[in-house]
């Protein structure tokens, strides 16, 4: 943590271990598609900690479209990445396909009403996930009313914070 490794220096770790743990690296948007990249290509990686290195809406995205085709990846931290409610729309598309994430630390990423609209009708039809944190994320009644009603369909989810 706290090595400010880049957008090269991730390319280089994505995919090398079994845990990444990558937090304050200000990695950005470019080396959350690296890491992307060599997540569609990973069936060893368990365990990705990205929290605070700045992805942006465009490094989710690009996450969640390496989510969608990997099936070893059971943790995965996000917090504090200013991913909003369109990155948070991305990845809950990927969660309706991916089937062995376990954990999702989600805080502090202003997905509001919207982001965790999405993350409810994604937990309608996701059946892996077993704890998602999405504290500080001004979800609003709305969303909490959508996770809820979520809840009432998904029996794997055992912890919502």
């Amino acid at each position: 943590a706290s090595n400010e490794i880049g957008p090269d220096g991730a390319k280089a770790l994505a995919g090398a271990l079994k845990e990444n743990f990558l937090e304050r690296n200000k990695i950005g948007p470019g080396g959350a598609k690296a890491l992307g990249g060599a997540l569609k290509e990973s069936s060893s990686l368990q365990i990705l900690f990205l929290a605070s290195n700045e992805i942006g809406s465009n490094g989710a995205k690009a996450l969640a479209g390496a989510l969608k085709e990997n099936s070893s990846l059971q943790y995965l931290s996000l917090g504090r990445n200013k991913i909003g409610p369109d990155g948070a729309k991305a990845l809950a598309d990927a969660l309706k396909e991916n089937s062995s994430l376990q954990i999702l630390f989600f805080p502090s990423n202003k997905i509001g009403p919207d982001g965790a609209k999405a993350l409810a009708g994604a937990l309608k039809e996701n059946s892996s996930l077993q704890k998602l944190f999405l504290n500080r994320n001004k979800i609003g009644p709305d969303g909490a009313k959508a996770l809820a009603g979520a809840l009432k369909e998904n029996s794997s989810l055992q912890i919502l914070l």
